[in-house]
Parts: C-alpha cells; sequence; structure tokens
C-alpha cells in the first residue's frame, strides 16, 4: 500500500460553490479571483442573486444540500489575498487562525495543485488547510500529530514553519515530523527521516485524545511526476485513523 492509495479511492462527491449577491467595489474581481482558485478542480463555481440581504456571500453545496457558508472577504483574507510570506515568515499565530467554513467543508474532495515554483493560489488552499489543522492540534492542546515536510530542514529554513512547530512542542500535543535529510528537533519533537518517499508526499494528520469533541482530521498530498501535487483533506475519523496507521507504520523508525 502506498499513501497515494488514500487519494486514489476517494469517491468524489458533486460540489458546487455559489457567490450570491455579488456587490460592492472589486467585489466581481475577487469573485473573479475566486472562479479562478477552483478552475482546475471537481468543483462548480456559481454567482447567483438571492433574496438574503447579505452580500458577497459563499455557499457551498455537498451533493445538492447546504452545508457551510462565509463570507468572501474572509476566504480572500485566507487564501486570495495572501503569499508565501504569511506561512514563511510566520506572521499569523496558530492561536490566529480562523479559517472559512466553506474551504474547510471541502472534505473528501480530490485537489490538484502546481508544486513549487508556482504561485498559484490552489497551493496556498492546501497550506491554509494544513495550518488549520494544526491549529486543531494546538487548541486541543493534546492528541497526536503526524507531519510530513518532504525535506526536514524546511522546518528551519522556514522560521513561520518553525514557531508553528515550537509552540505545539510545548503542549501535550505527541507531535511527529517526517521528511528527508538530517536533522535535529528540539524539544520534545519527534524526527522520522528513514523512508526515501518522504520526499513524494505531503500530510498533516491529528488525533485527538480519547473522549475529546475535537475534529479528527487529515491532509493528504502525494507528488505526481510532473511535479504536481494530488491530495484532499478529510474530517472522517475511522479515515483518519486509517491514515494515521499507515503512517506510522510505513514512515517511522
Amino acid at each position: 500500500m502506498q499513501l497515494a492509495d488514500f487519494v486514489d479511492a476517494l469517491e468524489a462527491p458533486s460540489i458546487e460553490l455559489t457567490v450570491v449577491n455579488v456587490s460592492g467595489a472589486g467585489s466581481e474581481h475577487v469573485t473573479g479571483m475566486f472562479e479562478d482558485l477552483f478552475e482546475r478542480q471537481d468543483v462548480t463555481v456559481n454567482t447567483a442573486v438571492g433574496d438574503a440581504e447579505t452580500e458577497n456571500l459563499v455557499v457551498l453545496k455537498r451533493n445538492g444540500e447546504r452545508v457551510a457558508r462565509s463570507q468572501l472577504e474572509d476566504v480572500g483574507d485566507a487564501v486570495l489575498f495572501v503569499n508565501s510570506d504569511v506561512y514563511v515568515t510566520g506572521s499569523r499565530e496558530l492561536s490566529e487562525v480562523e479559517t472559512p467554513a466553506v474551504l474547510a467543508a471541502l472534505t473528501d474532495v480530490p485537489f490538484r495543485a502546481k508544486g513549487y515554483p508556482s504561485t498559484r493560489k490552489e497551493k496556498f488552499l492546501l497550506i491554509e488547510v494544513s495550518r488549520f489543522i494544526e491549529a486543531l492540534a494546538y487548541r486541543e492542546g493534546a492528541g497526536r500529530l503526524h507531519s510530513g515536510f518532504q525535506q526536514l530542514s524546511r522546518i528551519d529554513d522556514e522560521k513561520g514553519t518553525r514557531v508553528v512547530y515550537e509552540t505545539l512542542a510545548a503542549t501535550d500535543v505527541d507531535t511527529h515530523v517526517y521528511g528527508c535529510g538530517e536533522w535535529s528537533p528540539s524539544g520534545s519533537l519527534s524526527a522520522h527521516s528513514g523512508h526515501a518517499a518522504l520526499d513524494e508526499v505531503w500530510f498533516v494528520v491529528f488525533v485527538p485524545p480519547e473522549g475529546s469533541d475535537a475534529k479528527h482530521a487529515a491532509l493528504v498530498c502525494v507528488a505526481d511526476d510532473d511535479g504536481h501535487w494530488r491530495g484532499f483533506w478529510t474530517f472522517d475519523r475511522e479515515r483518519v485513523h486509517e491514515i494515521e496507521a499507515f503512517v506510522v507504520d510505513t514512515y517511522q523508525d
């Protein structure tokens, strides 16, 4: 079995995102950016005029059922208007992560993103989901977190990533990091580097402690030969446990 098998096994739901009552200076431009974000995904994006008084509202429907809503402005602040410096420099702390509901709720949907050096916003969405899961672990303050970085040196190279994992290590979260290369963790972090395939996977998996009401969560991405990422994120408890079991059995020393 490979981590890619979890991606290949997905049965994609029908996903529709609708921006309702587009109004205000610049809103049409932001709506266009939002449409571009999902241009290559199995997601339908459209606009509509509704009876609700709320303007620039993004509504998510899964298989025809409304499951989440967020303001377009909040989506912009989380993904559309950011650049990599937000994540590299650590200008946003874990306590400040507020991922819009319509983005977090795009669970179990196949997703594709260009890898480095592309600056397409679709990759920023995957990074935002990574931060969302890390923030879940931080707010719970306990449980187990597994994160794959391709190269462990990224933890030191990117100040933002280092700060995030130093913050997590200061809690009771049992935190494991994975990647290729030699790197000595500080504090209570556990590092694992003994598997060559770690250079081709990206994952963040959080399992809360027994009895907790916190979400189980996992992001899983694998690199294709052309340098693209394909993956998904999920809050399905059973699926998260299966992913964690695979990570532990396959990648831990």
